[in-house]
């Protein structure tokens, strides 16, 4: 759960923008490159991955898309809207630049990461 005055950080942040995704779509496919890190302001989203497994559910303050912004890697996961979600989209490249200005944006990574494991 991201605080909200590091959220307030992130919205500065360049590039960073408003996304919208309504009930029943899909905000990125497991396997698509990573090329945006999204922090959930409101409704809902589901975490799924291929082959079953306990799906995640992630409410508003929920960070996603991190494993593959951080790491350049595809998402590990397709990310879809239960309900009809507005999310900050911030890029990959301004990702590790805001991590060395916020220590608590970084600690929230690391908690978002460390819960998925």
């Amino acid at each position: 759960m991201l605080p909200e005055s590091e959220f307030a950080r992130l919205k500065a942040v360049p590039g960073a923008r408003a996304a919208r995704v309504e009930a029943g779509r899909t905000l990125f496919e497991e396997g698509a490159p990573a090329a945006k890190l999204y922090v959930l302001v409101s409704g809902a989203l589901v975490l799924e991955r291929t082959g079953g497994g306990k799906a995640d559910v992630r409410g508003a303050g929920s960070i996603v898309g991190e494993i593959g912004a951080l790491s350049g890697r595809p998402h590990p996961y397709t990310a879809r809207a239960t309900a009809a979600a507005v999310l900050l989209a911030v890029p990959a490249a301004a990702v590790d630049a805001a991590t060395e200005r916020s220590a608590g944006f970084a600690r929230s990574l690391l908690r978002t990461i460390a819960e998925r494991a």
